[in-house]
Order: C-alpha cells, then structure tokens, then sequence
C-alpha cells in the first residue's frame, strides 16, 4: 500500500507533499504502531485495525486524502 500510494503521488508530480505515514495502527492511543512505511517490516496480524490514510498536504492550503483505501 505505502509503495503504490507513493507511485500514484510521484506520477501525478506530487511527491513532494506527502508529509506523513501511508497509515498506522488505531488503538488507544489513535496513532500508534504498526506504521505503514516503507522500511516497516512488521506484518499485520489478524485482529490489528489500521488507518488508511495516505494523503497530500499543502501548507497554508489544505490536506487531500482518497475517499476510499483498496
């Protein structure tokens, strides 16, 4: 997912607005492990719940995140 995310952003020429993680774990913290990274190597596990987010941001503008994750 972090590896095609990044791919759509870098065709589209928008690499350069990605500001944070592809997705992370939810919990009771919110934002916690596993981060959805590229260099992350732990594998998801049944029961863990993560967020899909990948997302582009512009200072001073707004934040873009896809409707959907598949």
């Amino acid at each position: 997912m972090t590896k095609a995310s990044i791919e759509v952003f870098k065709k589209a020429g928008l690499a350069h607005l990605i500001r944070h993680h592809t997705g992370h774990g939810l919990g009771l913290e919110g934002h916690e492990p596993p981060w959805l990274d590229i260099g992350n190597q732990e594998k998801l596990k049944a029961g863990m719940v993560v967020s899909c987010e990948p997302g582009i941001y512009e200072a001073g503008f707004a934040g873009f995140r896809p409707t959907r994750c598949w």
